[in-house]
């Protein structure tokens, strides 16, 4: 291949050859900036819209830090009566609650579908009750689990 090249290279006059430099020299001082230009066109893009993305996620970041920690709602009933009203609302069979170490309470609950038991979590945590132990062991098929969890008010 370079050999044919070469040698139809040798073939040209010095006009053609001439006509052909000035061809490519064209060729590349259009083709060469376009290509830089269509590059940095692009990055810039990007970078706009990872900024746009990032702006949004610390205006999101901002308004949850100014809203800041939900209220404690834990009501007259105490912490047993939020515990079990959550578990209810999320579907989940209580198999026991009885006391804990202090004024913490242990409450288990039978085969449940995890996503009742992760419902519950974020119940009684928007309620202002701290879990302090956790053992969620799965008890079958299809995300069924069974559970057993410490907690308190708050503490």
């Amino acid at each position: 291949m370079m050999g044919a090249l070469q040698s139809w290279w040798a073939a040209r006059d010095a006009r053609e050859r001439l006509i052909v430099r000035g061809g490519v020299a064209i060729v590349l001082l259009l083709l060469v900036p376009f290509l830089i230009y269509q590059s940095v066109a692009r990055y810039r893009e990007s970078a706009a819209a990872d900024l746009a993305a990032a702006r949004a996620v610390m205006a999101d970041v901002r308004a949850i830090a100014e809203a800041g920690p939900p209220p404690p709602t834990v009501g007259a009933g105490g912490v047993r009566d939020v515990l079990t009203a959550n578990a209810a609302s999320s579907g989940l069979t209580v198999l026991r609650v009885e006391p804990g170490a202090g004024d913490r309470i242990v409450i288990a609950f039978g085969p449940s579908d995890s996503l009742g038991v992760y419902r519950w979590i974020d119940g009684v945590g928007k309620a202002g009750v701290r879990i302090h132990r956790t053992a969620i062991v799965r008890a079958g098929e299809n995300g069924v689990v069974t559970a057993e969890f410490e907690v308190g008010a708050g503490t």
